[in-house]
């Protein structure tokens, strides 16, 4: 189950590049860096808004054409006060406060949660790590320039003990999408669920609630009328050990738009293991590390593995066909310690995807599986590293970031990883996460020069900066179009 992070400090979603469980973590931060390169920065204001003012021109023929003469002298400036566009201790002026005249939009709070949709729309969420730890949930409509805020989720599930459980969000078409904010009401003495799901871009959300707490899947909607939520209910359950698993593992589903949910499916959420581990409840498929997808309101797919007592494991991937009611193992027949870590992506009704990750080696390694008929026959790919951090545009085309040690380091394919190209990346950040890759060329991802050790249960500190990168040229180089302040 996902890491439960203090009330003041929690943050999830900014570190899926750090752990192959994507384990929700927080970066600690000098805050005496910000000082040293808020100095170094006095004096550098136009020459650093011409340059990215130029840099943001290279979309048009007539921009390239001027950029080798100007851009050269601007690099020159550039370098002569310490931040060039390359690699190197000069790219931490990233890190500190922007000044407000450096032109881009400044979002509050922490970026995380990036999914663009298509050249202009996107969503994407801030979360408020220095202050009430509330998520924002936003949407840009002119290709992540500019953002505005659409919804603010308040969760206030293990308020008491100081582990705020985290908004969970999916975003899936430019107008559909569904957000989960935990709750506990005092009054009941009960967790429960505000389900939030819009389907027209964010002007308006509907709001259902399930007495019930969430598990490692977000609800999540095809349309404006069905959606469904994997939960966990009837607490205490029947572990001491774990506060965060009730007595069952239940499927609901709504074809009303939320205002009815019914329960579907379910099956006691029993220990798989005999030591406590919050991923290791349930039986095959309704477990608490279930993965859930759906394309239809009668198709949908459950991906997890299942836990053994010599510390190995078993994935498997299931398929229904009424809308969750019942399940079937599908193919394909996964190896002891091979595990899905997400759904399927179909691109149509009969052509998807799956990445599946082989935890049972010193460097992961993964296997693409491709379908044409639906998900009913699978055809693997071995790749002999992990690509399951990173976005497939469709069958041939995707991209991945190194799991282990992200960086400046970019793989790519044009043929379903039977071969990879390894992208040496230009861009003055260090760390990159969330990759969102909508044509051949074009591909949003955050960025940061955050330079601290990973620390769970800490977050980062006040002045922190995320930036919302940009490339228009398949990833080789990119250029900051916005940033989140802390």
């Amino acid at each position: 189950m996902r890491q439960k992070m203090p009330e003041k400090g929690r943050i999830s979603g900014l570190s899926q590049v750090y752990s192959l469980l994507r384990a929700r973590r927080a970066i600690q931060h000098d805050p005496r860096d910000n000082d040293r390169i808020n100095a170094s920065l006095a004096g550098r204001k136009d020459a650093r808004v011409n340059f990215r003012s130029k840099i943001r021109g290279t979309h048009t023929g007539k921009a390239r054409a001027e950029f080798p003469v100007v851009g050269l002298l601007l690099c020159v400036l550039l370098v002569l006060s310490g931040c060039g566009f390359h690699q190197g201790q000069a790219a931490r002026a990233s890190t500190s406060t922007p000044d407000v005249q450096r032109g881009f939009n400044t979002v509050p709070g922490a970026f995380m949660d990036l999914h663009m949709i298509n050249a202009t729309v996107g969503w994407a969420v801030s979360q408020d790590v220095a202050g009430d730890g509330n998520d924002t949930i936003l949407r840009t409509s002119d290709g992540g320039a500019h953002w505005k805020a659409t919804l603010t989720c308040a969760p206030t599930r293990g308020e008491s003990h100081g582990s705020i459980e985290p908004c969970e969000t999916d975003f899936r078409s430019a107008t559909l999408a569904t957000v989960v904010q935990p709750e506990y009401n005092t009054q009941k003495q009960a967790s429960q669920l505000r389900i939030f799901h819009t389907a027209d871009a964010g002007v308006t959300w509907q709001s259902s609630v399930l007495v019930a707490a969430d598990l490692q899947t977000p609800a999540t909607f095809v349309d404006a009328e069905h959606g469904w939520a994997l939960v966990t209910e009837h607490f205490p359950g029947p572990d001491p050990g774990s506060a965060y698993i009730g007595k069952d593992i239940s499927l609901y589903r709504t074809s009303d738009g939320g205002q009815n949910w019914q329960r579907v499916a379910s099956g006691p959420a029993t220990s798989q293991v005999s030591v406590t581990t919050d991923d290791g409840y349930g039986r095959t498929p309704l477990t608490a590390n279930a993965h859930m997808m759906f394309s239809s309101p009668t198709a949908g797919w459950l991906v997890g593995q299942t836990y053994q007592n010599d510390g190995t494991s078993q994935g498997w991937v299931y398929v229904t066909h009424d809308g969750g009611a019942t399940w079937h193992q599908s193919s394909p027949t996964l190896s002891a310690n091979e595990y899905a870590p997400n759904p399927p992506v179909f691109f149509t009704s009969r052509d998807g995807v799956l990445l599946v990750s082989d935890s049972n080696q010193s460097t992961p390694t993964s296997t693409l599986y491709v379908t044409h008929d639906g998900g009913v026959t699978w055809n693997g790919t071995a790749v002999p590293f992990d690509i399951t951090n990173g976005t497939s545009l469709d069958l041939q085309h995707a991209w991945s970031l190194p799991t282990l040690s992200p960086g400046t380091t970019l793989y790519t394919t044009s043929d379903g990883w039977q071969h990879a190209t390894k992208v040496q990346m230009n861009m003055v950040f260090e760390h990159m996460y969330d990759l969102s890759f909508i044509s051949l060329t074009t591909g949003w991802a955050f960025g940061d020069n955050l330079m601290g050790a990973l620390h769970m249960g800490q977050g980062l500190s006040k002045g922190d900066v995320i930036a919302l990168l940009k490339t228009t040229n398949d990833g080789q180089s990119w250029y900051e179009i916005a940033h989140s302040l802390v």
